[in-house]
């Protein structure tokens, strides 16, 4: 059978024009959560120029924080920042996770939470802070 043979049958196939437009339609319908997610990407590093270039108290330190995997190391970070400020000088940071909002409603009750951003700004902002943690099963500084 030649190269050819396979796009002749679907060329004779009946209704296959409609098949081949369905299918390019239901591509162009799955590239666009990628989109949205760009767009997304591009309001958070935005926002997250905005706020790490606002004014900071000098006297407190000002930290990135980077959390990955899931809810539950989110909960455990949280755990270990409220403990760390419990024991250190008073300290401010941002959070950058995969899931900002969710990553957000947990570490509001944490003493010095600003702000959660999606973790793919982290390294291109984490130059701004004062230190950066990279929080995981352990602690990257």
């Amino acid at each position: 059978m030649s190269a050819r043979g396979p796009s002749r049958h679907f060329a004779a196939t009946p209704h296959s024009r409609l098949q081949a437009i369905a299918f390019v339609l239901s591509l162009i319908a799955r590239r666009l959560d990628y989109l949205h997610e760009s767009l997304l990407a591009r309001r958070y590093r935005r926002n997250a120029r905005t706020a790490t270039k606002a004014s900071t108290d000098s006297a407190t330190p000002y930290l990135a924080v980077k959390v990955t995997s899931g809810l539950g190391d989110y909960a455990v970070a949280a755990r270990y920042l409220r403990d760390l400020a419990d024991r250190v000088e008073p300290f401010s940071f941002d959070l950058y996770s995969g899931n900002p909002d969710i990553a957000g409603w947990i570490f509001k009750s944490v003493p010095g939470f600003r702000n959660s951003y999606t973790e793919f700004l982290f390294d291109e902002l984490r130059a701004k802070y004062d230190l950066a943690l990279w929080v995981m099963h352990f602690v990257v500084v």
